[in-house]
């Protein structure tokens, strides 16, 4: 097992690649700790499904520092330290341009792209140095390579998670954390339906034309976010790892 007795926080556990990548996790021999939004039931369904392992769901909003908090001291407070953190929760902004984006979409996603990513890793940073060191996978996007895949704010915002990334590294890599970021084209997930679904959406078109021709599915991304925190990747800092299908090739 790769992850065995490895304790890990998965923010956005519910659906799609969070909820993937729990599973993984938790066949690799970790230790889980994800959080989720509002969707209680998706939560409780994803507790049921991996009844007796290690596995615990905390509602949290992740732009909200006391409730990241609450996760990391109920993290810490069970299982005494923090191995591995993956900030997978996000949102999207229909792909809306600068004058149609309102201010408070605006802030939305930033603060959930954004400051969550922010949030989790100031407050999980000096635990994994008390242990001796840690690792940090950030999900970004293919956005932060081709500006066809998002709308101006979510751009930005991915953008704004590559940049942690490689400042985390530079910053904490000498003190044993380790930290990467993934760049995924599309996924199956909750926020894609409506797009997999409608086959006069731009993505749908666009998914058609990448070298893989089709959707990504959670986890075979999933699988990228468990090489990248276990100690097979250990020579790698600050990378942002493309896993597109192709489509930063269009």
């Amino acid at each position: 097992m790769k992850l065995l007795d490895k304790v890990a926080i998965i923010t956005g556990g519910t659906a799609g690649l969070g909820k993937a990548t729990v599973k993984r996790f938790i066949q690799e021999g970790a230790k889980v700790v994800f959080t989720y939004g509002s969707n209680k039931a998706s939560a409780d369904e994803l507790l049921g499904e991996l009844q007796g392992k290690p596995v615990d769901a905390i509602k949290a909003d992740v732009s909200c520092s006391d409730d990241v908090k609450k996760v990391i001291d109920f993290t810490v407070g069970k299982y005494g330290r923090i191995d591995i953190l993956v900030n997978n929760a996000g949102t999207f902004d229909k792909r809306k341009n600068i004058l149609e984006l309102s201010e408070e979409e605006w802030d939305r996603v930033m603060d959930v792209n954004g400051k969550g990513v922010f949030l989790n890793c100031k407050y999980a940073i000096p635990h994994m140095l008390e242990n001796g060191g840690g690792t940090i996978v950030n999900v970004a996007s293919v956005a932060t390579w081709s500006w066809n895949s998002g709308g101006t704010v979510y751009c930005c915002s991915k953008h704004v998670c590559e940049a942690l990334t490689r400042r985390i590294a530079r910053d904490f890599g000498p003190q044993g954390i380790k930290c990467n970021c993934i760049n995924p084209g599309t996924i199956e997930s909750n926020l894609t339906q409506a797009c997999i679904s409608n086959p006069d959406d731009l993505i749908h078109q666009v998914v058609k034309k990448v070298a893989a021709g089709r959707w990504a599915q959670p986890e075979e991304v999933a699988n990228l976010i468990v090489f990248l925190s276990n100690s097979e990747s250990d020579f790698m800092q600050g990378s942002p790892v493309l896993i597109d299908g192709g489509w930063s090739l269009l």
